[in-house]
This record gives C-alpha cells, sequence and structure tokens, in this order.
C-alpha cells in the first residue's frame, strides 16, 4: 500500500473511531444489561482489530523515526551476553514487541552480524521488555478512560502527516498508533460479556478452571493457541488482563495463560527461519528452549511463586503510597491493609483493581528471573539447539547472503541490509571480471579453464541474485517506508539493474575471447589493452569503496567523472590504434575486431560503474 492509500485508509479509521466514540456511548451503557449476541462478539473482535492495528502503526512509526539507530544499538551487541540482554531489552521497550526483535535477531544472526551465543543473550532480554506492555496496560488502560485521551491525541496528531517533515510524520504515526492502542483497549474492556449477566454461556470456562493442575496446563494452551493466532504476545496480554479484571477467570489461569503467551510468542521467530540459515534455525529454537525451560520450571513452583507474587502486591501498594506521597491507587485508599487481600478466591472488585498489577508483576518478575538462572546456561543451551540441528551452515538461499522474509516485520531495517546486499553483488561482478584478466592473459592453462568455468557460474549468479533481489524490493516497496527509505529502496533497484548489466557484459567479454579459432594477442596489443584494465580495477576499487556502508567515501564526484572521462578517452584512442594496426598489417583483421570488440565492452562497464558512483554520493 502506497503512502496516500495508507493515509485514507487511516482517515477512515479514525473517521469509525471517533463517530464511534461519540455515538455509542449510551448504548454501551445499556448494552451491559442485554445478553451476548453475535453483534457483540464482532465488536469484540473489531475492538481487538483496533488493539493490532493501533501496536503496528506504532511499531512502524517508531521504527521509522529511529530505524537506523535501532540497527546500530543491535550491531554493538558483543560477545558479552550481559550486554546482549540489555540491549533485548532497550530494543523490544522501545518498539513495544518481543516478536519485531526476535524477527531482527533471527535476520541478523542469519545475515551474519550476530553469533549464536549473541543472539540467545538478546532473545533472552526482549522476554524482559515485552513485559513492559503489562505494566502500561495494568496502570494506565484499565482505570482511565482512555478514550477522552486517545481521541484529541488522535485529533493533534493526523494533520502532522500531512507535513513535509519525515521525521514529524514518523512520530505523528507513532502518536496515533499508541492513541488506537489505548482506544482500542477501552473498548476490548466493554466488548467482553459480563459474567454475571452470561453465566450459562461461560460455563465452560468455570468448568475449565476446576480441574486442579489441568487447568492449568489447559489455561497454558489456551495462552499459547491465542498468541499463535493473534501473533502478538501483548495483545493477549492485554486479553489475559481484561478477562481477568472482568472477572471470567481468577488469578492462577490468568497466570497459566501469561506462560503460554511466552510459549506462543515463539512460533514468531520460527516462522521467520524456515528460509533462513542453519544458525538462524538455531537461534529461534533457543527462543522456543529458552521459553518453554521457564514454563517447566514454574510450573513446580507455580503455587508458592504466586503466593510470593500476591506479597508483593501488598508490599509495592504501600511502597508507591509513600514514595509518591499518594492518597489512594486504584482506587483503595493509602494505608489500607492488604495483608489479607487472597487473589486466589478474590471478588470481581479485587479483581478490578489489583488483578492487573499483580497479573504485570508475575509477568515480569517470571521472565526476570528465568533470564537470571538461564543466562548461566546460555552456552549449554547453544550447544543443545547445535545438536538438535545439525547440519552445515550457509544461507538460506544459494545467492542472498543478508536478506530473507523475516526482514520484512523491520522494513527500515530491511533496506539497510538490502544495501549490504548490493555491495555482495558488486564483489561478485568484481571477480567475474578478474576471471576474465586470467582467460585475456592467458595466466596458465589450469587456471584458464577454471577462469572460463567460473566465469559462466557468476554470470548465472548474477542473473539470480537480481531476480531474487528484486523480488524482494517488490515486496519491500509495498511496506509502509518513510520518503527517504523509498527513495533508497528506488535506487537499490537501479544499482541493482546496473551490476545486472555489467555481469552480462562480462560475459560479451568471455564469449569474445573464447571464439572459435581465436588465436592469442600479440604482447603489444596486450600492453595495449592493459591500460584499460587498469583503469577498470580503479573503477571496480571506488565501486566498493562507495557501496561500503562501514566506511566513509574516499572518493568525489569529480574524481569519478574524471576516471570516466579518462577510459573514454583511452577506449577511443585504442579503438583507433587497433584499426591502423590493422591497416599496417601488424594484427590480423579478426584480432583488430575482437580487440575493439572486449575495449567496448570493458568501457560500457565503466559506465555502468559510474552510474552507480555517482548516484550513490549524491544519495548519500
Amino acid at each position: 500500500m502506497d503512502h496516500s492509500k495508507r493515509k485514507w485508509a487511516l482517515l477512515s479509521v479514525l473517521l469509525l473511531v471517533t463517530i464511534y466514540a461519540f455515538a455509542g456511548t449510551e448504548a454501551q451503557e445499556t448494552a451491559e444489561a442485554k445478553s451476548y449476541g453475535i453483534s457483540d462478539f464482532f465488536k469484540l473482535l473489531g475492538s481487538l482489530g483496533l488493539f493490532l492495528f493501533g501496536m503496528k502503526y506504532m511499531s512502524e512509526g517508531i521504527q521509522k523515526a529511529a530505524g537506523s539507530k535501532l540497527r546500530q544499538i543491535l550491531r554493538s551487541v558483543t560477545s558479552n551476553r550481559f550486554f546482549g540482554i540489555i540491549t533485548g531489552v532497550f530494543i523490544t521497550t522501545i518498539i513495544q514487541s518481543s516478536s519485531a526483535t526476535t524477527v531482527m535477531v533471527v535476520s541478523f544472526t542469519n545475515a551474519g552480524l550476530f553469533s549464536l551465543t549473541e543472539s540467545v543473550s538478546v532473545i533472552m532480554g526482549a522476554n524482559v521488555g515485552t513485559t513492559v506492555t503489562g505494566w502500561i496496560i495494568a496502570l494506565f488502560g484499565l482505570k482511565y478512560s482512555v478514550a477522552q485521551i486517545a481521541l484529541p491525541l488522535l485529533g493533534l496528531s493526523f494533520p502532522l502527516l500531512f507535513l513535509g517533515n519525515d521525521r514529524v510524520k514518523n512520530w505523528a504515526e507513532f502518536a496515533i498508533g499508541f492513541a488506537l492502542l489505548f482506544f482500542g483497549l477501552d473498548e476490548l474492556k466493554h466488548s467482553v460479556p459480563d459474567i454475571e449477566g452470561n453465566k450459562e454461556a461461560l460455563a465452560f470456562i468455570s468448568n475449565w478452571s476446576d480441574m486442579g493442575f489441568l487447568s492449568i496446563l489447559v489455561f497454558i494452551g489456551l495462552g499459547t493457541i491465542l498468541t499463535i493466532i493473534i501473533q502478538s504476545s501483548s495483545a493477549t496480554m492485554a486479553l489475559t488482563i481484561i478477562f481477568l479484571s472482568e472477572g471470567w477467570i481468577g488469578f492462577p489461569m490468568a497466570a497459566a495463560m501469561v506462560l503460554g503467551e511466552n510459549i506462543g510468542t515463539t512460533i514468531t521467530a520460527q516462522l521467520a527461519s524456515l528460509m533462513a540459515n542453519l544458525n538462524a534455525k538455531r537461534a529461534a529454537m533457543a527462543h522456543t528452549l529458552f521459553n518453554v525451560s521457564g514454563v517447566i520450571w514454574m510450573l513446580i513452583l507455580f503455587w508458592p511463586f504466586l503466593h510470593m507474587v500476591e506479597w508483593m502486591v501488598s508490599g509495592s501498594f504501600n511502597f508507591f503510597c509513600s514514595t509518591f506521597n499518594l492518597t489512594s491507587l486504584h482506587d483503595i485508599p493509602c494505608g489500607t491493609d492488604l495483608g489479607q487481600v487472597d487473589l486466589f478466591n478474590a471478588d470481581k472488585e479485587t479483581l478490578e483493581k489489583l488483578g492487573p498489577i499483580a497479573l504485570a508483576l508475575f509477568h515480569t518478575t517470571f521472565n526476570l528471573i528465568n533470564v537470571v538462572l538461564l543466562v548461566w546456561f546460555v552456552p549449554l543451551i547453544v550447544r543443545i539447539v547445535s545438536s538438535l540441528l545439525k547440519g552445515q551452515t550457509g544461507t538460506g538461499s544459494d545467492v542472498l547472503k543478508y536478506l530473507d522474509s523475516g526482514l520484512m516485520n523491520t522494513p527500515e531495517l530491511a533496506v539497510v541490509e538490502a544495501q549490504k546486499e548490493v555491495l555482495e553483488f558488486a564483489k561478485l561482478t568484481r571477480k567475474m571480471y578478474k576471471a576474465n584478466l586470467i582467460i585475456l592473459y592467458r595466466d596458465g592453462s589450469k587456471k584458464l579453464k577454471k577462469a572460463y568455468k567460473k566465469v559462466a557460474e557468476y554470470e548465472d549468479e548474477c542473473d539470480e541474485k537480481e531476480r531474487e533481489m528484486a523480488r524482494y524490493l517488490a515486496v519491500l516497496s509495498s511496506k509502509n517506508l518513510s520518503k527517504a527509505t523509498a527513495t533508497k529502496v528506488r535506487r537499490i533497484w537501479s544499482i541493482i539493474n546496473d551490476l545486472e548489466r555489467i555481469g552480462d557484459l562480462n560475459e560479451k567479454v568471455m564469449f569474445n575471447l573464447s571464439r572459435e579459432g581465436q588465436t592469442e594477442f600479440p604482447s603489444e596489443t596486450l600492453r595495449n589493452i592493459k591500460t584499460m584494465t587498469d583503469k577498470l580495477d580503479n573503477a571496480f576499487s571506488m565501486l566498493l569503496n562507495v557501496l561500503d556502508k562501514e566506511q566513509e567515501t574516499s572518493y568525489s564526484v569529480e574524481e569519478m567523472q574524471t576516471l570516466e572521462k579518462e577510459v573514454n578517452e583511452l577506449r577511443d584512442n585504442l579503438r583507433n590504434g587497433f584499426f591502423i594496426e590493422i591497416e599496417n598489417g601488424s594484427i590480423s583483421f579478426q584480432t583488430g575486431l575482437l580487440a575493439v570488440e572486449i575495449i567496448s565492452n570493458l568501457e560500457k562497464i565503466a559506465d555502468h560503474i559510474y552510474s552507480i558512483n555517482v548516484e550513490m554520493v549524491n544519495g548519500k
């Protein structure tokens, strides 16, 4: 979807939200007395959709506003596993999606940016970072009428999307997504059925809650399935908090659902690793192993752990009251003795006030302890997944080293990796050119035979790389990209076309050199051709320098223009010289025309290199 269509789609959503907010208030108040019907169920689905839309919009906005910085932070991870955990916490807190973080980790592992050990530590941190969403919902999402805050925020942010400043537009998208997320959450809260008025419809949930330890396993499975379907542990966490606060389920079953969400969220990384290399698959497997291991030890200590959380809720209540000098917290007067509060058998009113905080505290405490326990076993986890997934490491694609479908979840970062893929493409064309030089200068019979084979293989690889990258860029172009990033995508598309043409011209040079009946060039002719190949060597060195994003470009446009002019003049001089040699009989007509054609193709290669160099330097 292009940017203008996306704006109109967003405008439609905002209009529907506004109309519903102002026209549906009275209907909402009377709806509680009615039985729960099909229209209420669709309202529940719509509220969930609005929540997910807001989360996606918020995540894309922050990625576009700070996409390159996120990549720099991720790449700063070293072999220090503790720094990797901090990085995972920080990134997930920013983009509010552990799935996006783990997909980035899997993709970067596939690209060779992360070792398997580094990827496991970042994934551990992502598990802690994702608990922030639960705290936001618990502290703000259910107590206040966020619709009253969300609508003014939407009204202020939407006009900013039409400004020319990309940075302002990106932050406006973040603000709109934030508002829609909490508006959807508010509607979710009012869309779930009232258990008091629909006891028979919800009797099956009560039955599930009375099966002892089996009930815990059932609700773990429910949390897992919901997260797999919704593809967002944050959305499932929001539903769980609402179910708990509305009295659908008790605190133990809600905690079990959170454990299931921890398992379900690993599916996203598994899907992202399907077409990736072996190390990326191992990183995704390590994520699953880490989360499942945490659930297993938690099941052993489940009831004592919940009692500890219950005790912590009482302590944290008094702590917040005294620290911030509050008179009440969540409608509970400060100074109230919560020591007797029983979250296991609490009534609906108590669960509504304290349930969300207790669940968020359970989620955070569990993930923190899980990290503290298992961080020392990272090498063991690496060995286990390496033994479970055996084979030789390599790229998921035969031709693409850095790009995989998982990066589509973070398009701003995908563009950066696409630029690295372009550099690999350029290196491939240079290897093809070097193989042609072996053929040209007859550098040993064994090397010669190998060089012919290599040029043919490199040409096939060039064609396939161009097709795969073009297909990838076509999908990437349909994503919600900032204007600057969309420009980069178009530039990359143009560059890979030039590189593919360089590959074709290299193949033409090889065919010229392998013509039937072709004799070796005289030494003087070879010396003349070498003046051109020396210039082309310089052009290729310039190309790789310009495409390497890790170092500053040491060439100016003027230097590029000078080299291009020298190549053109050299082509004209050599071509005229070869025609004179043909007329003088110094070389045969066939050899002279062959030399002219080779020089012409080499000059065309230099033209495409110049086109790429200038486009890259002007685009920086």
